[in-house]
């Protein structure tokens, strides 16, 4: 018992005397906080000798040093050696230091400045401000790794941490090599946009030849700013390039672009066209703007000077492989029981082959006016019941119809064989007034209209119906512009039965009404100015679900998993329908429903059981058709942060119709639709979307299928395969109407590379259909940034792109871990 008081008593003791000499060593002098292994006071003097692990703290400012004189009538401190000095923004280091604690100003010897990821060091470093630093014999760099990834020296810096240092006989070193040495330069410290010249690129093409980009990038204030570029293609020539990017508020954006040139090489490809420089320039706009009263408005406009420029500048301007490019505006209105839009679409046909060729032949939609009323309850418990309205005014620059005429009447078969001629002009086909045959090393095909792009009309329209007339015999037209009103009423009571099957039964009725635009055309009496359709639909849904879910089903906050399969069947019916004997309808009779919403081609020109309407929703099938389709979904329920998140992992769809009125035809009759399937399975490191269908009269099966695996988002391997088909009515492919690809893509990003690469083979021409690689190199210090990339775009040429960069902020430590961490 003894001992163990005297240890208690000693340990007690030895506390005591540690304690009074901390409270001896530290103390606060003139709003200084002073602590040091030794502290001697001159009273006289006014000043205080600190040696051994000293520590101030002044107005926001830790120091550390070997040994400091504190002047209290100066308010200065002179430090030596191992001098550290920080606050939240800046880390000085050096060998000696003379600052006024006051001002918050002074000298630092032989050390440096960081300040973030920039710093800069020299013999002597001024503080002049609260953010202002001069120092003589000095080198600035933002990158961490020794030596430096790159670097300037000079004779002085004078830097504004947030704004800007100007170095005065900078030297560029690149890993402490000498590489450019310039009279001065002006170099960003701050993390914010800025104005300023970019590192220029450099990128190549076959016919284009090396183009080198200066870069300004303009930052005008907060919400907005702008990059103007000018490139000099060795071949080509040079072009003006800028882009408007602006910020209306947290909801609304927008951006302007557009580019400008004066191309000397696009007449190579098209001789014996008198063509020569050409005037190529694109402009597209995109905006978005929430406004008051739930209206939103909206644009995107894509002009372009000539058809080839998607292709040869697809960077620039989106829409390579893309049949037209769509220019649109609107304005939407939305609340909780109504929408309502105006909006405003005009074309530009890309499916041409002269570059200047005009838009004569694009139908616009100027304008398109929608109503929606949504579904809402009649009285307590009675039907649903929702409106749509749709209003369409289709136009055109100048011709409301197209002239059509005889494939047989093209010019040039006398060069074919009548094998030949019989496999590219079928019985009563007819093209566009003015296509030509032409010959590409044997394989001869129609080509569509005037090599040039007129479109060419013979003044006379001769509707389908009325190509008996003897003088016009020859021609079959095609209506193509007018008025649409369409208005869809519809009414539906949902209900259940045994509280396992839900029915949905409907009906709705719909009124179309037309006016052609007739100001170009002879009079016809066998083609009405105006046309009406009308027709009841009838519809009956019946759905049901079974399911099973597992996992632990006691704790209310447990992963589950709920496996279900949802079966449906539909049946819908058009008991009563009025319309008239109009050539523009086109004859249905001898098609079923399912090839309502085929995809139109050349074969539907002059195609009576066909033909070209405005759009798909002109298109009038009889209906009885019945259809099932089958559910098999797998969904996860877990918690993230208290809050219960739902996603579905798997779904698998398979459906199917059949056509009564199509079997009530007899032999020949081919009542069932395709088999079309859905597989969308979304895991964490495995993903597959693939769809299929099914043509049980061709024996054919349209897939489209995407499969892709991914360590994370960023790195992943993907494969994808398509196989497409485009069908006759009698079921048979059309010329050149399949397209089989494979297509291989991946993507790996780490802390000192990223890789992209995307590869798209037809294995119907054996060749490589477009394919495109990029590189990007970060050596140590992430501070450099070295750019290559190489594309082939669809029916374009091989581009090659280049570009080394460094950034003047360099990246933060945190930045680091995290690209660290992506793989």
């Amino acid at each position: 018992m003894f001992p163990r008081a005297l240890t208690l008593i000693a340990i007690a003791l030895g506390f005591t005397i540690l304690v009074n000499r901390a409270v001896a060593q530290t103390s606060v002098t003139d709003g200084v906080i002073i602590s040091a292994d030794s502290m001697v006071r001159d009273l006289e003097k006014k000043t205080v000798r600190l040696k051994g692990n000293v520590q101030l703290v002044f107005k926001g400012n830790h120091m550390s040093c070997d040994k400091a004189l504190l002047n209290l009538s100066k308010q200065t401190v002179n430090a030596e050696g191992h001098i550290i000095l920080y606050n939240e923004k800046v880390h000085m280091e050096g060998d000696k230091l003379i600052f006024n604690y006051n001002s918050n100003t002074g000298f630092l010897y032989n050390g440096f400045v960081q300040s973030g990821q920039v710093v800069f060091e020299g013999d002597v470093v001024e503080k002049t401000g609260e953010n202002r630093y001069i120092a003589s014999n000095a080198e600035y760099t933002a990158c961490e790794t020794c030596p430096p990834g790159w670097s300037f020296s000079g004779r002085t810096i004078d830097a504004e941490l947030g704004g800007y240092a100007h170095i005065e006989r900078p030297i560029f070193r690149v890993g402490g090599v000498p590489l450019l040495i310039l009279p001065s330069l002006i170099v960003p410290l701050k993390s914010a946009r800025q104005s300023g010249v970019l590192v220029p690129s450099l990128e190549f093409s076959h016919k284009g030849g090396p183009a080198l980009s200066g870069i300004y990038f303009w930052a005008i204030d907060r919400s907005q700013d702008m990059t103007l570029t000018g490139r000099w293609y060795e071949k080509r020539g040079y072009k003006a390039l800028d882009e408007y990017r602006y910020v209306l508020d947290k909801e609304s954006k927008g951006r302007l672009a557009g580019a400008f040139m004066e191309d000397r090489v696009l007449k190579n490809d098209y001789p014996g066209t008198n063509m020569g420089t050409v005037d190529r320039w694109y402009l597209t706009y995109d905006h978005y703007q929430q406004l008051p009263e739930n209206y939103v408005d909206r644009a995107s406009i894509h002009q372009i000077s000539d058809l080839r420029y998607v292709r040869d500048f697809p960077d620039e301007i989106a829409g390579i492989g893309d049949p037209a490019l769509e220019n649109k505006a609107s304005i939407t209105k939305l609340s909780d029981n109504q929408y309502a839009s105006a909006e405003v679409d005009v074309y530009q046909n890309l499916l041409k082959n002269f570059p200047m060729q005009s838009n004569d032949d694009a139908v616009h939609r100027v304008p398109e006016l929608k109503y929606s009323y949504k579904e809402q309850r009649l009285f307590e418990n009675g039907p649903l019941v929702n409106v749509d309205v749709d209003y369409v005014n289709f136009a055109r620059d100048k011709w409301g119809y197209d002239a059509m005429m005889p494939c047989s009447s093209v010019a040039g078969w006398g060069a074919l064989t009548p094998v030949q001629q019989q496999a590219l002009c079928t019985p009563n086909q007819v093209v566009p007034l003015g296509s030509i045959l032409t010959n590409n090393n044997g394989v001869y095909r129609i080509q569509m209209g005037d090599p040039r792009g007129a479109v060419v009309r013979d003044s006379h329209f001769t509707p389908y119906q009325n190509s008996t007339d003897p003088q016009h015999s020859a021609y079959q037209d095609i209506q193509r512009t007018g008025q649409r009103l369409d208005v869809l009423p519809s009414m539906s009571y949902p209900f259940q039965v045994g509280k396992i099957i839900d029915f949905l039964p409907s009906v709705t009725y719909r009124e179309t009404q037309y006016r052609f635009n007739m100001s170009d055309m002879d009079d016809q009496p066998n083609f009405d100015e105006t046309a009406a359709r009308r027709y009841v639909q009838t519809d009956l849904k019946a759905k049901t679900q079974f399911y099973k879910i597992y996992g632990d089903l006691d704790d209310p906050k447990a992963t589950r998993w709920k496996h279900s399969i949802e079966p449906e069947i539909y049946y819908s019916y058009i008991p009563w329908v009025r319309m008239p004997n109009h050539p523009f309808f086109g004859q249905f009779d001898g098609l079923s429903y399912s090839r309502q919403f085929d995809p139109l081609s050349d074969s539907d020109l002059g195609n009576k059981n066909t033909g070209v309407q405005f759009d798909y929703n002109d298109r009038t099938f009889q209906r009885r058709v019945v259809s099932y389709s089958v559910d098999n979904r797998i969904t996860r329920k877990l918690f993230n942060d208290g809050m219960t998140d739902y996603k579905t992992l798997t779904l698998f769809r398979i459906g199917q119709s059949y056509d009564f009125d199509e079997a009530a035809r007899g032999p020949g009759s081919r009542p069932w639709s395709t088999i079309d399937s859905l597989l969308d399975m979304r895991f964490e490191h495995f993903e597959t979307y693939t769809t299929a269908s099914y043509i049980p009269y061709a024996h054919k099966t349209n897939v489209n299928a995407r499969i892709r695996g991914m360590l994370t988002p960023k790195n992943f391997l993907q494969f994808g395969y398509v196989d497409n088909f485009i069908l006759n009515p009698d079921y048979s492919v059309v010329d050149g109407g399949e397209t089989r690809n494979y297509s291989v893509a991946s993507g790996v990003v780490s802390k000192f590379f990223d890789v992209a690469l995307e590869v798209d083979y037809s294995d119907i021409t054996h060749r490589l259909y477009s394919w495109s690689y990029s590189l990007n190199l970060r050596p140590p210090g992430r501070c450099w940034l070295i750019h290559i990339e190489q594309t082939q775009i669809i029916g374009g040429e091989p581009t090659y792109r280049g570009s080394v960069s460094f950034d003047f902020g360099g990246e933060t430590k945190a930045e680091a871990a995290t690209a660290s961490q992506v793989m």
